[in-house]
């Protein structure tokens, strides 16, 4: 596999599994009684910090998939936008 193949999937695979944990969150939030435990708030505490590793793994993913490729989506117009 070359090293686009493996950088892609690992982008795949962790945005698939953070916006997992995102819908997890949103479930457990929404079904919360006026007391929560604590430990319904050690478990969102947990799915918090993995959503927040899991989009950095993303955005490097992304911007190493950008490199590798040659930067084929630096003439398109939604990726000029996000440079202004």
């Amino acid at each position: 596999m070359s090293m686009f193949g493996l950088i892609l999937s690992l982008h795949v695979v962790t945005a698939i599994l953070g916006v997992g944990l995102v819908s997890g969150m949103l479930v457990l939030a929404l079904g919360m009684d006026a007391s929560p435990l604590a430990a319904t708030w050690a478990a969102l505490d947990r799915m918090r910090r993995a959503v927040g590793v899991s989009l950095g793994i993303v955005l490097v993913s992304g911007a190493l998939l950008e490199y590798l490729a040659g930067g084929p989506f630096h003439g398109t117009i939604w990726f000029r936008a996000t440079r202004r």
